[in-house]
């Protein structure tokens, strides 16, 4: 690592930890040498605004502007030639190795030789998509320079721009509605993210991805919205009975909401449901192992798990636990 990039690391370090001293030690202490305490809800409020100081920068209004006259020049500009499905092919194995100018051009290419066809449009919010990905590889905000969310706002607008011609080019399509979710959360545009959402649900109900991203967008760390994670993980244990992770998922996601208290009917009707998800069958008897201590029944969901999964290397450790647990209450 170059000496520059480990300085400028340093001091974000340095700028972020004296943030956070600055709101949580030097304020409290100072307001309690004054005789005031510090209530739950100031505390919320700071913890609150220190996460925002680490979210994405700036206002990025100008660059969903200039996504929408990008959108026009694409609808107005002279029809391609060239086979569409060439034209796809192209910007697909070029996403593949990452050549995002040729994967942008054939993408691009594709929409103007039809601007109805929803394919093209779900293939050019996806080139923007991942070029953003790429660009951020999962860093947190504050390790990312100006001049990387600069390029980023401009990435995340297109791709909400080009998902929401796909939506309109098909109405009722579930996975373009899911490409909005996911590109307009990133974007920050989170009414639509959210509206998004549950339109693809509607529309895709058996698709796994949706209620993962469900599971993602409604944590505190985006949305931040309790009741509505608990609908989404109604909706997959409804419907989606060919999972495989989502057992896991929404206990993980439940944890981070603090809800975890409320994930066990869920997890129990997810298990009831599937044949295929072992890890809903394992969390399902975890409930009942760790919380109700109801040690026979948890290990009904136990074996019942590794009959589906016999990898499932929690559901082995948690049945060996319960060794001990139900020869002891034989015995009474």
């Amino acid at each position: 690592m170059s000496t520059r990039i480990t300085t400028r690391l340093s001091r974000l370090f340095f700028s972020v930890m004296m943030e956070i001293m600055k709101r949580f030690l030097i304020l409290p202490l100072s307001l309690a040498l004054v005789g005031c305490s510090v209530s739950p809800t100031t505390v919320q409020n700071v913890t609150k605004s220190v996460i925002e100081t680490l979210q994405a920068p700036g206002d990025n209004s100008a660059e969903n502007r200039a996504a929408a006259t990008y959108i026009a020049s694409l609808k107005k500009a002279p029809a391609s030639s060239g086979d569409i499905k060439k034209l796809l092919a192209q910007s697909r194995s070029n996403r593949k190795t990452g050549a995002w100018n040729k994967a942008q051009s054939a993408a691009e290419s594709a929409v103007r030789r039809d601007a109805k066809n929803i394919t093209a449009w779900l293939e050019l919010a996806e080139v923007w998509g991942e070029q953003a990905g790429d660009l951020r590889k999962g860093r947190y905000a504050s390790a990312i320079s100006g001049a990387e969310w600069k390029q980023l706002h401009k990435f995340y607008a297109r791709w909400e721009a080009c998902a929401h011609e796909a939506t309109k080019a098909s109405t009722r399509n579930g996975l373009a509605w899911f490409e909005l979710s996911r590109a307009a959360t990133f974007n920050r545009n989170y009414p639509a993210a959210d509206a998004a959402l549950w339109k693809a649900i509607q529309f895709a109900p058996k698709n796994e991805s949706i209620y993962w991203w469900g599971l993602q967008m409604f944590q505190p760390k985006w949305l931040d919205e309790p009741q509505k994670l608990i609908q989404v993980a109604q909706a997959a244990a409804k419907n989606a009975p060919h999972s495989h992770k989502l057992g896991s998922e929404i206990t993980y996601a439940f944890d981070k909401a603090g809800i975890m208290n409320q994930r066990g009917p869920i997890l129990e009707q997810l298990a009831a449901n599937t044949q295929t998800d072992s890890t809903a069958v394992y969390e399902a008897g975890a409930v009942y192992h760790y919380e109700k201590r109801q040690y026979r029944k948890a290990e009904q969901f136990y074996e019942r798990a590794l009959k589906m999964d016999g990898k499932n290397y929690r559901a082995w450790k948690s049945l060996a636990e319960l060794t001990y647990y139900v020869k002891r209450d034989t015995q009474k």
